[in-house]
C-alpha cells in the first residue's frame, strides 16, 4: 500500500471475474421472482380451493406481469450481450425462464382464465406463444449452465480480475513511489 500512498491510477483491462454478477444482484432478482410466483400461487390456491369469485386481473397482477415482461426483455438483452462478448458482459440469470414458464401454467387458472373467459381463441394463442418462448429461454439457460460449467475453473475466486497495462502505467495520472515492476505483479491490486 505504500506504493499508492499518493493518488495513482493503475490502467488495466477487466477479466471475466471482474464482471460476474454481484451476489446481491442475483439474490435480489431471484427473491423478487420467487416472491411474485408465491403471490400468484396463493391467488391460484385461493381460487381453486376457496370461494373466490372470478373477478379478472387486479392491479397487483398487472404489476407482476409488467415486472416479468421487462425482466424477460432485459434477460434477452443480457443474453445477447453475453453471447456476443462473454469476456465483457456477465451471464444472465439461469433461472430467468421460471417467470415465463409460470404463465404457461397459470393462464389456465384464476385470475388469467377469468380475464380470458370470453376469448378462448386469444387464450390458445397466448399459450402457443408462451410455450415456445419459455422453451427458448430454458434452452438458452442450459447453454449458460454449460458455459459456466466449462469456464468454472477459470472463474474461481482468487483469480485476478484485472490485467495491469504496464506500458500505460508511467503516463497514467497520479504519483507513485514504486516502479511498474513493483505495481503490476502485485496480486492485491489485481
Amino acid at each position: 500500500m505504500s506504493c499508492l500512498s499518493d493518488f495513482k491510477v493503475i490502467p488495466s483491462t477487466p477479466r471475466a471475474p471482474a464482471i460476474l454478477p454481484a451476489n446481491l444482484e442475483v439474490c435480489t432478482k431471484a427473491a423478487i421472482t420467487f416472491f411474485f410466483a408465491f403471490v400468484e400461487l396463493k391467488s391460484l390456491q385461493s381460487a381453486k380451493y376457496g370461494e373466490t369469485p372470478c373477478e379478472g386481473l387486479r392491479w397487483y397482477n398487472w404489476g407482476i406481469i409488467a415486472w416479468d415482461f421487462i425482466s424477460y426483455i432485459w434477460w434477452f438483452v443480457g443474453m445477447g450481450r453475453f453471447a456476443t462478448s462473454p469476456k465483457f458482459y456477465p451471464m444472465p440469470s439461469m433461472i430467468g425462464w421460471i417467470s415465463l414458464w409460470k404463465y404457461c401454467y397459470t393462464i389456465n387458472y384464476h385470475p388469467f382464465a377469468c380475464a380470458l373467459e370470453g376469448s378462448p381463441r386469444m387464450a390458445r394463442s397466448i399459450k402457443w406463444i408462451l410455450y415456445p418462448l419459455a422453451a427458448l429461454q430454458w434452452g438458452a439457460s442450459i447453454y449458460i449452465s454449460a458455459y459456466s460449467w466449462r469456464s468454472a475453473p477459470r472463474l474461481r475466486l482468487g483469480e485476478a480480475a484485472y490485467d495491469c497495462l504496464a506500458s500505460r502505467l508511467p503516463s497514467a495520472p497520479g504519483i507513485s513511489s514504486c516502479s511498474t515492476e513493483q505495481i503490476c505483479p502485485n496480486e492485491l491490486l489485481n
